[in-house]
């Protein structure tokens, strides 16, 4: 017989909701749940700033971003060269994106050329210079970079990274939730005529081994 799978009580998937709104900087959202939840909006000091980074991610805007990441957290780029290299190199995507070309070409030379001495950036760098070769990148095989998917994708590291800094986890509970829940049926599955599958604990999107 299967073991029951394990109920979660609506306040604590309210707690989680929230705490992924918070995480991922949604303000709003954060504000109006926690109204209807009749809970408390979880702390978090970068909040107001991480809302205004994604909305300037979101809307191309990459210098207003990094002066915002200074502003909150001095040393954040300083310390993580590789968010710095995915925001510049975002900038160039934008100003190829405007057709801004020989623009695009100083700043890739004056701003990224020494981030290509670094192997694991240059494939990335490579790929991103390569739009400049084709009439519509957008159209391109790296078509993909010009794409909303890329500005998010960026949004989505610098608010892992400025999370981090504050002393948060980089991702939400309900995200490491879902991923455990993932995992614990796999292992279900493979285990079906051994032992059971580890609990997934869903207060602290954790696990426990059953005894």
């Amino acid at each position: 017989m299967e073991p029951a799978c394990p109920r979660m009580e609506r306040q604590t998937m309210n707690r989680l909701v929230l705490d992924f709104l918070v995480a991922e900087g949604f303000k709003e959202a954060a504000e109006r749940f926690s109204v209807e939840a009749c809970l408390a909006v979880p702390a978090s000091p970068s909040l107001e700033a991480r809302l205004r980074v994604r909305e300037s991610l979101q809307r191309g805007d990459v210098q207003s971003a990094t002066r915002t990441i200074n502003a909150t957290q001095p040393e954040l780029l300083d310390d993580r060269p590789s968010l710095l290299f995915r925001l510049l190199e975002q900038q160039l995507i934008e100003l190829i994106r405007a057709g801004e070309l020989n623009r695009a070409l100083e700043f890739a030379q004056a701003q990224l050329a020494e981030h290509g001495a670094c192997p694991e950036l240059q494939q990335e760098l490579e790929r991103c210079l390569a739009l400049l070769a084709f009439e519509d990148p957008s159209k391109s095989p790296f078509g993909a970079l010009m794409q909303e998917s890329q500005r998010l994708r960026v949004a989505s590291e610098v608010n892992a990274a400025l999370l981090e800094a504050e002393g948060r986890g980089t991702s939400p509970a309900l995200v490491r939730l879902l991923r455990l829940m993932a995992w614990a049926q796999e292992q279900q599955e493979k285990n079906s005529k051994k032992a059971p599958a580890p609990i997934v604990d869903l207060t602290t999107a954790g696990t426990q081994s059953r005894a």
